[in-house]
């Protein structure tokens, strides 16, 4: 079968996915930093951790294998591809979901804020789902289906309260423990970044759909799920700089001396020369 393949079309999706890739090994690197700094966190919270990576992981496999099946197996048939990851619209609900559980402590239990975060994230779960089983057989047009933009559209004052929230309840001067008041800054900051970051992908993408060029929504789509895994591992492991970790062992050799004989035949030993060495393990 001739099928015309225009790389306008498809060359969007893979220059997206090669982003992906970047911010998935940032991704890998965040978890490995995370498993190693925190091992005595919650059971509850490693498995959330875990499972957005392994969320993250099958999201790039997803991604690979649909790049493979249009641009090399079959080159360009849309209507023989994989569907596509329902993992984009999962990513977002669990780091949404942890952000929410997050703004419902810092902001000392708000009821009308909390639950207009969990409204709006699990809407955007339940319209992106929805978007993949009308739309299974068609991967290039699930981006630019009126759900999943719908979707895409409550991403950002989802995203935007969260930031705002989290940087009213934060902001400087109003912890009042000046102890702590640099590592709380510097988590705030971190909150109000990543936020701003996914709140910008977002407006972008929404804003590449209503030009008239869908297919380039498919640079955008596969690195705004990638924020989303990134910005949940920077704030957790901002708990902790990474000078602030401590070998693991450490051993220290014992002191060793040298005695040199004279070149004169001097029968007396030379002055001792001592030196301690001190060597650390990391495993």
């Amino acid at each position: 079968m001739s099928i015309n393949f225009d790389p306008t079309t498809y060359s969007p999706g893979l220059v997206g996915f090669t982003m992906s890739l970047g911010m998935y090994g940032v991704a890998l690197g965040q978890y490995c930093y995370y498993c190693r700094a925190f091992p005595r966190d919650k059971r509850l919270l490693k498995c959330l951790v875990l499972l957005t990576f392994a969320l993250d992981s099958l999201h790039t496999y997803a991604c690979a294998a649909s790049e493979w099946w249009i641009l090399v197996k079959c080159r360009g048939d849309r209507s023989s591809s994989c569907a596509h990851p329902p993992w984009q619209f999962c990513i977002p609900f669990v780091a949404q979901g942890f952000y929410s559980h997050r703004v419902w402590i810092i902001s000392n239990r708000n009821v009308l804020i909390t639950v207009a975060l969990v409204l709006m994230t699990i809407t955007q779960l339940v319209l992106g789902l929805l978007s993949v089983v009308l739309l299974v057989h068609d991967i290039m047009s699930i981006g630019t289906a009126p759900y999943a933009t719908v979707a895409l559209v409550l991403s950002v004052p989802c995203d935007a309260l969260i930031s705002g929230t989290v940087f009213f309840y934060l902001r400087p001067g109003r912890a009042g423990v000046k102890r702590t008041e640099t590592r709380i800054q510097n988590i705030t900051n971190i909150f109000v970044n990543m936020g701003f970051l996914t709140c910008i992908t977002s407006i972008a993408t929404i804003a590449l759909y209503f030009s008239n060029r869908g297919s380039y929504i498919a640079t955008l789509a596969p690195a705004a799920a990638k924020s989303y895994v990134n910005s949940v591992l920077a704030v957790l492991n901002a708990r902790k700089p990474a000078g602030a970790i401590k070998p693991m062992s450490t051993f220290e050799l014992p002191t060793i001396r040298i005695t040199n004989a004279n070149e004169g035949g001097d029968s007396d030993s030379s002055q001792i020369q001592s030196a301690r060495l001190h060597e650390s393990v990391v495993s």
